[in-house]
């Protein structure tokens, strides 16, 4: 009997990989349909991916504002909660490649609605937890639960978003993601003084993420795709990981992710303290100046993604921002006021979230990639980011205890911005228009 869960590897029109025929169906085209023929209801698709998003963030955020109150309860000291905090990170370095391995062979709403179910479960044994290390471990596996929904927001994207909206989408994704980082810091205070306990506070977010599974379970919807490049990927092993591996443009993008995250992650973890210690603001000021970084995603990053669309063209909007954001992130440093020091860190974020949106794009649309080959390709750059932010955080924490100056760290991370130039100048080209120029010199030949 056909497992209803599988994803099928038969959709109509589809070419096996051994055909002879010479016809094309890009991954992100439905079969027999062109990109005009995308319904409407792929907005609602989107919307959900959007919402289970921000939903699966909220319990993730949210740990600085609760570690007060669970230090308290639990009794732990910092080294532990540094152990709590990085339990989400662990996850993703050493089961999000088995994970997406594994889960690109089913359907992706049934892995939606399971994966939500799972997420509220390990919500609410965090609220539950007795220990310490109960809530390590069901912040461990609460992290693994988002796992699977990426790879399958990966084969919906290909279902549902044409080419020439990619670009919007995964920007509007990437604002959204900084509207909850907001939406955490902002809620949780407000349900701790209401609920009375963060053990509260986590079962409210658990039921958000069990809401987010029954919309799944009512609205999600699946499309038939057309990918002759799906076809040739075969057994979902680790052998699929080293045959991506081997790809040059590969390598690059989870070159970009590993080291992108370095500055970045230093510089939320200690910037804050240089501005405290060193410049003697006041810890209130010092968050607004770090959250401006963040803020400024939630209107740039969809705009990257929109320019990239309409000039139909990536690395434009890749490789430029390394120096910029470069030269931003030393700007931090200069002996100027509070006021002068926000417009720097808006300056900074606009170099920091143009590009990131525009460079997931990227994998959708490399030659020879399948559906499968995107959401791998995906995780092992997820991968690497997570690998870049631990050692981030202990590059930066050793050299700044060796030297004893906060500032040498993080000029020393900022260099790591140049990676994005190197990727975006040697990256292949990709988007619309590289597209038609390819199948124009095609025909032409």
């Amino acid at each position: 009997m056909k497992n209803p869960f599988r994803r099928s590897t038969d959709a109509p029109g589809s070419v096996s990989a051994d055909t002879s025929t010479s016809t094309t169906v890009t991954p992100s085209s439905p079969a027999g349909e062109t990109e005009e023929d995308y319904p409407a209801y792929r907005w609602v698709i989107v919307g959900l991916m959007w919402l289970t998003q921000q939903a699966s963030t909220l319990a993730v955020m949210s740990l600085g504002l609760l570690l007060p109150a669970m230090r308290e309860d639990l009794g732990f000291g910092p080294f532990v909660a540094g152990v709590v905090g990085a339990s989400a990170y662990a996850s993703q370095l050493f089961l999000g490649i088995p994970i997406s391995l594994w889960i690109v062979q089913f359907r992706p709403k049934p892995v939606m609605v399971l994966s939500s179910v799972a997420g509220a479960l390990f919500a609410f044994l965090q609220g539950a937890a007795f220990t310490v290390w109960v809530l390590i471990v069901a912040r461990f596996f609460y992290a693994a639960t988002n796992t699977p929904k990426q790879a399958a927001q990966v084969m919906l994207r290909v279902q549902w978003v044409p080419r020439r909206e990619l670009g919007f989408v995964m920007g509007m994704g990437m604002g959204m993601s900084n509207i909850s980082q907001g939406l955490a810091l902002i809620l949780t205070p407000a349900l701790l003084v209401a609920l009375g306990s963060w053990r509260n506070t986590l079962h409210v977010y658990g039921l958000i993420m069990f809401a987010t599974a029954v919309l799944w379970l009512v609205l999600g919807r699946e499309r038939e795709v057309a990918s002759p490049q799906a076809e040739s990927t075969g057994t979902q092993d680790w052998s699929l990981v080293f045959r991506l591996l081997r790809r040059s443009d590969v390598r690059l993008l989870c070159s970009y992710w590993f080291f992108a995250l370095l500055p970045f992650t230093a510089l939320l973890l200690f910037y804050p303290t240089y501005l405290v210690e060193q410049r003697g603001l006041s810890l209130g000021t010092a968050g607004v100046i770090v959250a401006v970084t963040s803020l400024t995603g939630i209107g740039i990053a969809p705009i990257g993604g929109w320019l990239s669309d309409r000039i139909g063209l990536r690395r434009p909007l890749i490789w430029p921002f390394g120096i910029l954001a470069l030269f931003a992130q030393m700007a931090l440093f200069l002996p100027v006021s509070a006021p002068w020091l926000g417009l720097i860190a808006f300056v900074y974020g606009v170099c920091l979230w143009i590009p990131p949106a525009v460079i997931m794009t990227v994998p959708y649309e490399l030659e020879g990639m399948g559906p499968a080959d995107v959401a791998i390709t995906s995780s092992i750059a997820q991968t690497m980011g997570t690998a870049g932010s631990i050692l981030a955080a202990l590059g930066a924490g050793l050299l700044f205890q060796l030297t004893g100056s906060v500032t040498i760290p993080l000029f020393v991370s900022s260099f790591g911005w140049l990676t994005r130039t190197a990727v975006g100048l040697l990256l292949p080209e990709t988007g619309p228009k590289a597209d038609r120029h390819r199948a124009a010199a095609a025909n032409s030949a």
